[in-house]
């Protein structure tokens, strides 16, 4: 750290990022700059990693060739160096653009209820059809006997039938027109909301203050904390990777992948990642399900897959991996 630190008082003084990077003829490649990546305070490590960020190319191909095929992470070694690729992808992304719901995602419902609009018919149970039969009251005859439930006109039953039955229909007749025209008008008017609780009035303020906060959120604002977070936490960098690296790997086009898969068994046969052997996860755990979530996968060999299951605890990542293999061989 000691010679790399003309480099952060140059990258502090240089007004913009192309300034920086044309002052610093500097191989980013050297183990004393990166020991910079992996430093314990986030401002030197975050003034590194612009030099870094600068002389590194500006496409997901190139970024994912100097991981793979440039890079030499052997004195990164002792640690989960992914995070250190991580961000060079991440830093690729939109962070100006505003967050936005997948639209897949759940929505909440409306909190009031008066907005049936928006629903559906089938969603509102008082706009439900009538049934073809409706219920008729149960009706008696004069000698006790009592007429059947079905919709048979009352003509055919008896014409001593007392009048009371059509009294009846009649009362029903009324109320199905009077709940009718009530259930058309909305059951909840936002014009009569009063608020009169004074600590009501001021949590509803703190939400709107707080909605109208989250809806200003930028890419950026989310993802910035995230790689704050992998620098701190292992597990938090491995799923990170493992969610990114199949979305990456999907942009690409299939020459471009053929061309990153040798770099890539160069990569998982390095001898370095014996030192991470028993750290847990660790980089090959990482690197393994990442390929084995892309579509379509690289081609690994399967004697490099069963040695690094074998060797690093990925057995559970390696068995998938190998009967894509075997069934891939049995399709062709």
């Amino acid at each position: 750290l000691t010679a790399a630190n003309p480099l952060i008082s140059l990258s502090g003084q240089a007004s913009g990022a192309a300034t920086a990077a044309s002052l610093l003829p500097v191989d980013v490649r050297n183990p004393l700059f990166i020991q910079g990546l992996r430093a314990n305070k986030a401002e030197i490590r975050q003034r590194f990693f612009e030099v870094y960020n600068q002389v590194t190319g500006k496409t997901l191909l190139d970024r994912l060739e100097f991981v793979f095929k440039r890079q030499d992470w052997e004195e990164l070694a002792d640690t989960f160096w992914l995070k250190q690729a991580l961000d060079l992808l991440l830093t690729l992304l939109a962070d100006r653009q505003p967050i936005e719901l997948a639209p897949n995602s759940a929505l909440i419902p409306s909190l009031f209820p008066n907005e049936t609009s928006k629903n559906p018919p089938g969603d509102n149970p008082d706009s439900a059809a009538p049934t073809e039969n409706p219920p008729v009251p149960e009706v008696k005859t004069e000698e006790g006997q009592e007429v059947p439930k079905t919709g048979t006109d009352p003509m055919d039953v008896d014409e001593k039938v007392s009048v009371s039955a059509s009294e009846n229909a009649t009362e029903m007749t009324e109320e199905t027109g009077n709940n009718a025209s009530t259930s058309s008008k909305p059951k909840f008017d936002i014009s009569q909301l009063t608020i009169e609780d004074p600590e009501f009035s001021s949590l509803c303020d703190t939400h709107c203050e707080f909605l109208d906060q989250m809806m200003r959120l930028k890419v950026g604002d989310m993802f910035h904390p995230l790689r704050e977070l992998a620098h701190n936490e292992p597990h938090m960098a491995y799923h990170l990777w493992v969610l990114v690296f199949p979305i990456v790997w999907a942009t690409l086009q299939k020459e471009n992948q053929e061309s990153l898969a040798k770099p890539m068994i160069a990569l998982l046969s390095k001898e370095h990642h014996h030192r991470q052997q028993w750290h847990r996860p660790n980089v090959v755990q990482a690197l393994l399900e990442g390929i084995s979530l892309s579509q379509p996968q690289p081609k690994i060999p399967a004697e490099i897959i069963k040695f690094l299951g074998r060797v690093y605890n990925a057995w559970h990542i390696a068995i998938p991996l190998l009967e894509s293999h075997v069934q891939s061989r049995l399709f062709r």
